[in-house]
């Protein structure tokens, strides 16, 4: 139970039972649609959700952990890894990467089960003033259609991408990859997309490589990064990328700082000196535990040691800054 997880706490630990905590929402939202039509069945699901915070040599843990009651088991959302997925995202050292690998099927399952209505007769049964105009016309032909032929006649579960930074102190155009896995119908809505949106067709055209048929969509903005034989990405320095089923990483050492906050909003260029401090962020999950991690510039440091003496310099500077002027 919760006291168990308190047991194996880290530097800061939050836990709770998921149906206690529902039920307790349920009770103080009474006028809360959501909240009042979640059924029983569906609270019984989850047991505890645990999230602990960890400050490490070199890096900033958020830790998170499910526990399931039984009867989840048979609804797994992902699939064991995702490293088929960064095997077709190119070649080259990326800046950032993505890859997703989740098991559609089991969604679908776990849906007719405990929500057997439409999303759009859900939203309509709301009530909420002016929320159905707001749904998409095309939205209930594609439910009917995912009812009828399969959520994997539009998607199987499969996405990734991949962006890259040109070498030298520019920011400039970036190039990517992208992948997804789909099917005939999701096929049918982008060749007409392309072929009836100009900005669709014009993003096509500028692709060094573009393969869509009813298995998988797959784009490669340069040659540079396209598939080689069989080189693949290279990302050594994320040597756990691709062992979830949800992985991701930013590489902030290849992103130039100077200007990057500032470009985005005036106000934000007193905290570009922060972004220094990171030299990359990671993301893995998969159905039981995952976790976000930011890692600093420093391995051999704690993080939140490291990260309080750089503080006390800008600061410090900052200080002296002001006072020669």
């Amino acid at each position: 139970g919760v006291a168990s997880i308190f047991s194996e706490s880290k530097d800061m630990t939050m836990a709770f039972d998921y149906k206690e905590l529902m039920t307790m929402i349920k009770v103080a939202s009474p006028t809360n649609y959501y909240y009042n039509n979640m059924n029983d069945k569906f609270l019984d699901l989850y047991d505890q959700v645990a999230i602990d915070l960890s400050f490490e040599e070199g890096a900033i843990k958020m830790l998170y952990h499910w526990s399931y009651k039984k009867g989840m088991e048979e609804f797994d959302f992902f699939k064991s890894d995702s490293k088929e997925i960064v095997a077709k995202l190119g070649t080259g050292n990326p800046v950032m990467a993505f890859a997703a690998n989740i098991d559609v099927e089991n969604i679908e399952k776990f849906r007719k089960k405990y929500y057997p209505e439409s999303i759009s007769s859900e939203l309509q049964s709301m009530e909420i003033e002016g929320l159905e105009e707001m749904i998409p016309d095309e939205l209930p032909v594609i439910e009917a259609l995912i009812m009828k032929e399969g959520i994997k006649s539009f998607i199987d579960g499969r996405f990734g991408g991949a962006l890259f930074m040109n070498d030298g102190e520019e920011l400039g155009i970036p190039d990517y990859n992208f992948m997804a896995g789909i099917g005939p119908n999701m096929a049918d809505l982008i060749k007409e997309g392309i072929d009836e949106l100009p900005e669709m067709s014009m993003i096509v055209d500028m692709m060094n490589q573009f393969t869509l048929n009813d298995q998988i969509l797959l784009g490669y903005s340069s040659e540079e990064h396209a598939p080689k034989g069989t080189s693949i990405l290279n990302t050594e320095k994320f040597k756990n990328f691709g062992n979830k089923p949800i992985s991701l990483f930013i590489d902030f050492s290849k992103i130039p700082k100077e200007g990057l906050l500032k470009g985005i909003d005036r106000s934000l260029a007193d905290y570009e000196p922060l972004l220094d401090m990171v030299d990359a962020i990671t993301m893995e999950f998969d159905m039981t535990e995952g976790n976000i991690t930011i890692h600093t510039k420093d391995a051999n440091k704690n993080a939140l040691t490291y990260i309080m003496d750089r503080l006390s310099d800008i600061i410090s500077n900052t200080s002296l800054l002001l006072n020669a002027i």
